[in-house]
């Protein structure tokens, strides 16, 4: 199962172990905060007033970036940082923290997050001065991005830095003396219009694709793979059709007020379009039957509804395609949206999956072949805060390598959520038993975003390895195990084990 999952004024990732049990994990923001720590950093800052401090590479050169405090002022929140190589003088390229590793694009790619409310933001014009100048420890390279202004009350937020790494907790100071805060908005061009905020959603699935929800503010959507529930070219229900239908009672049995709830078949589009409609049609009714003797409907008001071919996911241009679109779509519209919002977390559920490529832990890394190279890849440790997970994914290769554009990309029943010509890294995931969280993500524009590197073109030759920052749902564990899938299509394929948890 695949839950989508809309983010309102706490952060609350629901989920699921298997098919039938949801789940769900608030978030940590109403709790007494521990020492902070950067994302994929050990090192703790005692005062709350104190910026974070994360090291990494940055073109293979070791980079030392202090982030905070953050202040909200004139309708912007605007964000200190200074960068420094932590040996000797140095320059940075002009498009570092870019959202497509566009020249002159230097943080454009830098979002601000407020996991505990308001959620994703988009940087908007901050000054980039002197960003291809030489800097060192001693005359640092002073940057303030800039966003629209967080919720009065908000006592820190979180710097997702693309290509370093990710600031929980920078915290928001009411003090307009913490830097020169009337210089930085001077030096700014500001362009609030796209800059947000959006809501966070989740995405946390059976590995197997066999179902899925998707979760707005107020619907749920729970889609159900035809050819797990049906025979092929048949409405009588299968033998695992209870398994999966269990997904959607666990959905109704969260809103006991009940409410609308819509179910609609659709089809490939093998066959006539008379015989697609009308084994559409059995197929959502075959579904409503059985969800009304697995749990009680009385307090929903049900339609169902038939669209054969008339609406596919993807194009049916392929056997693999025409599976994605065949398919059972429930929509639940609570009454009392505020019902599902508790929910106890599972334990994990079911086996691994087996692995699409090399095995190791995450502090001794792995190396995979790609291309012509070997890449190192490793993880230290991840950093729980505010209901999420925060880490580094590091890889380091001995000389330069050039990615090609699916280099990150997912199996096809996942990739159909991000499209065929996405750049994201959002094979980047994290394992819990047979269910795979994906990074956090918001849509704009119709269009998801994981929060994640936009993309990435390259890996530098010898030197620091470079950081490949991911936000996660809270899985509730200890260790995590990440887990790059691969697709049998030159997709990196890998998976680390046993990476300690550490709270922020």
């Amino acid at each position: 199962m695949i839950t989508h999952l809309h983010v309102t004024r706490r952060l609350i990732l629901r989920g699921s172990a298997t098919l039938g049990s949801a789940a769900v994990l608030a978030a940590c923001a109403d709790s007494d905060p521990a020492p902070d720590s950067a994302a994929g950093s050990a090192t703790a800052s005692p005062d709350r007033s104190e910026p974070r401090s994360l090291t990494g590479g940055i073109d293979a050169v070791e980079w030392t970036i202090e982030v905070g405090p953050a202040v909200v002022t004139e309708g912007v929140t605007l964000v200190h940082m200074r960068l420094f190589p932590t040996e000797g003088e140095k320059a940075l390229g002009t498009s570092v923290f870019s959202s497509f590793n566009v020249p002159g694009d230097f943080i454009g790619g830098i979002r601000l997050l407020d996991l505990a409310g308001a959620g994703y933001y988009r940087e908007s014009g901050g000054s980039t001065d002197g960003v291809v100048s030489a800097v060192s420890a001693d005359e640092p390279l002073e940057l303030n991005p800039l966003f629209p202004a967080v919720p009065e009350g908000t006592k820190d937020v979180t710097l997702f830095l693309p290509s370093f790494g990710v600031f929980p907790r920078v915290p928001v100071v009411s003090s307009t003396d913490v830097f020169d805060v009337k210089a930085a908005l001077a030096a700014s061009s500001p362009d609030l219009e796209d800059g947000g905020p959006y809501p966070l959603q989740s995405l946390i699935g059976a590995a197997d694709g066999s179902a899925e929800t998707q979760e707005a503010e107020d619907t749920t959507t729970v889609v159900v793979s035809g050819d797990v529930t049906f025979a092929s070219d048949s409405a009588e229900l299968s033998e695992q059709a209870d398994t999966v239908l269990a997904s959607v009672t666990e959905q109704v049995k969260r809103y006991p007020s009940g409410g609308g709830l819509v179910i609609t078949g659709h089809t490939d589009d093998v066959d006539s379009d008379a015989h697609n409609q009308d084994l559409s049609q059995r197929r959502a009714q075959a579904v409503a039957d059985r969800l009304g003797q697995l749990v009680s409907l009385k307090s929903w008001t049900t339609s169902v509804v038939g669209k054969g071919e008339s609406e596919p996911r993807v194009a049916n241009d392929s056997d693999e395609n025409r599976a994605v679109n065949r398919r059972v779509e429930v929509v639940l519209t609570p009454t009392d949206p505020s019902e599902g919002e508790e929910k106890p977390a599972p334990a994990a559920v079911g086996e691994l999956p087996d692995p699409g490529g090399a095995v190791g832990t995450g502090t001794d890394g792995v190396d995979v072949s790609y291309k012509d190279a070997t890449l190192h890849v490793s993880m230290d440790q991840v950093v729980r805060a505010d209901g999420c997970l925060m880490g580094r994914i590091l890889v380091s290769t001995d000389q330069f390598v050039a990615l090609s554009h699916g280099a990150f990309h997912m199996p096809r029943q996942w990739q159909t959520h991000w499209g065929p010509v996405s750049t994201h890294i959002c094979s980047a995931t994290l394992l819990k038993g047979s269910t795979r969280y994906a990074p956090l993500q918001t849509t704009i524009d119709s269009v998801l975003w994981p929060v994640t590197n936009r993309s990435v073109s390259h890996f530098d030759g010898p030197g620091a390895p470079t950081p490949l920052p991911v936000v996660w749902p809270d899985t509730g564990e200890d260790t995590v195990t990440l887990d790059l899938p691969g697709n049998g299509d030159g997709a990196i394929a890998l998976r680390l084990t046993d990476i300690p948890v550490v709270e922020a």
